[in-house]
């Protein structure tokens, strides 16, 4: 049964980094692919391979920020790729909707509160863009944040409905079992 998880991770990995590294090319579609370089980590978290699918998560992320000619794609990736494993995780520990949403929130907000930071701190915005964040500007961030977290959760839960309904059924069905 490991080597079956030890697989499913892998291929989990290279999935996500492929992503990863077509985000870095395809200026279009980067938050596309990294959305969906995210969910690539869905099928060992489903199994209850909690550690395995953060091991392909983090595999994938440091690779990527290796040979990645776009370091700010794949740093998204590493700031916001792990909620959809967190979502998962939490749905199947926490049991009332109220304390679910909170904890769900608070955990994008604090990250996306991160992802801020760190933009900041590492210059990779510019000189003039910080002199833009005004009263009204931070008061978008602060209430665009947790809309930004309505739109990916609704995402989310849309491919983790798809990946139970459609793909697993066809990996995971009652002959490939042993």
């Amino acid at each position: 049964m490991r080597t079956k998880t030890l697989t499913l991770s892998a291929l989990c990995a290279t999935l996500s980094a492929a992503l990863l590294l077509a985000a870095s090319y395809a200026p279009t579609m980067r938050l596309a692919c990294i959305f969906l370089a995210a969910c690539c980590t869905i099928p060992p978290a489903f199994e209850g391979e909690t550690f395995a699918s953060y091991l392909a998560f983090f595999a994938a992320g440091l690779l990527m920020l290796l040979l990645s000619p776009q370091k700010a794609t794949v740093l998204l990736y590493l700031f916001f790729g792990h909620y959809i494993l967190f979502k998962i995780y939490a749905e199947r520990r926490i049991f009332k909707k109220v304390w679910l949403l909170a904890a769900k929130c608070l955990y994008f907000c604090f990250f996306a509160g991160a992802c801020i930071v760190s933009i900041h701190a590492l210059s990779l915005m510019p000189q003039n863009m910080l002199a833009l964040l005004q009263l009204p500007q931070v008061l978008l961030l602060i209430f665009g944040i947790p809309v930004l977290w309505f739109i990916l959760d609704k995402a989310c839960q849309s491919v983790i409905v798809f990946y139970h309904e459609r793909i697993r059924a066809h990996v995971f069905s009652d002959k490939n079992r042993e």
